[in-house]
């Protein structure tokens, strides 16, 4: 994997980090808000079905049933039941729904003051009522259907947006990169130019620029201008020694092969052998120049 994938993979990664712990953190706070925004409408359901039912004289069990027929929103298949303080049941509304509860349920009612729980599909919340020293307690269940949807939907667009937010964040971040990288690429192509035969390779970059590439490329020019340099002049010291060591090299040669026309069938064939090795010197001399 390249460095610009890398990169872009580590931001992409900790922008989707940080979209989802957002993410998580606006859907925690929206659901505990619909919780208590749907516990405050629960509370103002039962305390007022207990002050129509206790504290309005001319409404009895019946009449209330008959308003709250009429009131009743079936989108949240509402369950009202409301105990006096020997814990008897006085009103129950016209819903089929159920509520499971039992007398420690009211005991732990009067003590707390209120409690809200789920049960299933709905939720239920408790109340207890003090009217002029007489006890009440009133348990409703409900479905909020309406504030789930929200929050359904808000768990969609935030999906969605993430996924999408994740793809845009990628391409750009690439993009971005590579943009940024390309002197890079340049630097590289230009480094697998060197060769014996270009060593005067330089990149581009700005002298005015702090930029950690241009501050980079600024540095292997200075690098290149060095080394071709100090190649120039053993290249020179070089020639020159070779040449030092080809004009003894060649009078060695010229002397041995006078004296070979003077010399013994002995010493001409040491002779001989000198002048091979001092011939191949010569070859190898001129081959360094």
């Amino acid at each position: 994997m390249t460095i610009k994938s890398k990169i872009s993979l580590y931001i992409s990664l900790f922008f989707s980090i940080l979209y989802g712990l957002t993410s998580v953190f606006i859907i925690d706070s929206f659901s505990n808000f619909r919780k208590e925004e749907f516990k405050e409408r629960l509370n103002e359901k039962a305390l007022l079905s207990i002050r129509l039912l206790v504290d309005v004289k001319e409404i009895d069990n019946n009449l209330l049933k008959v308003i709250d027929q009429y009131t009743i929103n079936k989108l949240y298949n509402e369950k009202t039941l409301i105990f006096d303080a020997k814990y008897n049941l006085i009103y129950s509304s016209l819903d089929d729904t159920k509520i499971n509860w039992n007398i420690a349920d009211l005991k732990q009612l009067k003590e707390s003051k209120d409690f809200f729980k789920k049960e299933g599909k709905n939720e239920i919340y408790g109340v207890f009522y003090d009217s002029n020293n007489e006890d009440y307690y009133a348990l409703i269940s409900a479905n909020d259907s309406y504030g789930k949807r929200k929050l359904s939907y808000l768990i969609s667009l935030l999906l969605f947006s993430g996924v999408g937010f994740i793809i845009i964040t990628w391409l750009i971040t690439f993009y971005i990169i590579k943009k940024q990288l390309l002197p890079l690429n340049i630097f590289h192509k230009k480094i697998k130019e060197i060769n014996v035969l270009n060593m005067q390779t330089s990149v581009r970059s700005r002298s005015d620029s702090k930029n950690e590439i241009d501050l980079l490329g600024k540095e292997f020019n200075s690098m290149m201008l060095r080394i071709s340099d100090a190649y120039l002049k053993q290249k020179e010291f070089t020639a020159n020694a070779s040449h030092e060591f080809r004009t003894p090299l060649t009078r060695m040669m010229a002397q041995i092969e006078n004296h070979l026309n003077i010399a013994s069938p002995e010493e001409q064939v040491f002779l001989k052998n000198i002048l091979n090795d001092v011939g191949q010197l010569t070859k190898v001399s001129g081959q360094i120049s």
